[in-house]
């Protein structure tokens, strides 16, 4: 710990809910995994604190609000007792989940349902608000010649609240109530955007708005990308029915093409940690696209080969083709 030059720390799926107080029989939130992660975290001297969604259970205001104010301060749990992290808003990072985000019309263009579903966390937590039409910040830590970039992704697409047409007898359908899992070719160009802004000198350090990220730093720092759903399936779990990823092959190329070493993501509420190559998804074709366009990236040529939509192979698994 002592020689490390960066110390990070990942947390998930807090699911708040709106009420905190330990003496009440029906309360929903566990006080003790509370007084667990204020032991473990607070000790230590984190550079930034990574959450990684679902912050509440239900995506109401008050949920959210307790979350922050257990996240960057302290909040009472009942008998005199308070709790939190007390973490200033600078060393923590945040993406919303699907459970921040439920009160989204299903109708409008895609950006002012993303804004609107997202109402109630940007309220509670405002110098985190995902307000770009993307849905994504970066944040950037340097140590003399280290750095570490990390990119914060909203993965939720949401489903509207509207009552249905009759048919379910006036009930909320369950497809529209829930957040769906979403990462689109906008989001990913806009990530790639910033990688090449990097390489080439000219990326906005964000804590420093009047100067650039060193290239040769930026260039050989570890590279995070953090988002709530999981972009790949932990082994031996099935696919996430409210996760779509359209145009697969060109978000999943655009992502290999950022460089990201390391994939921070919840969701699944398990401890899982794995290690693939970007080759791993790629067929013998892509492979060899792969290596020819990164070296047309390298030379300054950005523009790319015709897409071959993703195919179906070996018992429903896909491989790219592009």
């Amino acid at each position: 710990m002592d020689n490390a030059d960066f110390i990070i720390g990942h947390i998930s799926d807090l699911h708040f809910s709106q009420g905190t107080d330990k003496t009440y029989p029906d309360h929903e939130h566990s006080i003790e995994h509370l007084r667990y992660l204020e032991r473990n975290l607070c000790i230590q001297d984190l550079d930034l604190l990574i959450i990684s969604g679902d912050i509440s259970n239900y995506g109401d205001r008050q949920s959210l609000i307790n979350a922050s104010g257990f996240i960057f301060n302290k909040i009472p749990v009942g008998e005199e007792e308070m709790i939190g992290l007390s973490f200033p808003p600078e060393k923590v990072g945040i993406v919303p989940g699907n459970h921040d985000a439920w009160n989204s019309s299903k109708t409008g263009a895609f950006s002012e349902r993303r804004q609107k579903s997202l109402e109630h966390y940007n309220f509670a937590f405002p110098s985190h608000a995902i307000n770009s039409p993307e849905g994504c910040y970066y944040r950037w830590l340097q140590n003399g010649d280290k750095g570490v970039y990390i990119a914060f992704v909203d993965s939720c697409f949401l489903g509207g609240t509207e009552k249905n047409d009759g048919s379910s007898f006036g009930t909320i359908r369950y497809d529209q109530a829930v957040a769906k899992g979403k990462l689109s070719v906008d989001q990913t160009e806009k990530l790639l955007e910033w990688h090449d802004l990097g390489i080439l000198g000219r990326l906005t350090d964000p804590s420093n708005s009047d100067s650039n990220i060193d290239k040769e730093i930026f260039a050989k720092s570890l590279k995070i990308i953090v988002m709530h759903h999981y972009l790949f399936e932990p082994p031996d779990h099935k696919s996430d029915y409210f996760m779509r990823v359209h145009h697969r092959d060109i978000v999943f190329r655009n992502i290999a093409f950022s460089d990201f070493d390391i994939m921070l993501c919840g969701h699944k509420h398990i401890p899982s940690f794995d290690t693939h190559s970007y080759g791993y998804h790629f067929d013998g074709r892509a492979k060899n696209r792969y290596m020819l366009n990164y070296f047309r990236r390298l030379i300054g040529l950005h523009s790319l080969p015709i897409q071959i939509k993703d195919k179906k192979v070996d018992g429903g698994q896909r491989r790219l083709l592009f």
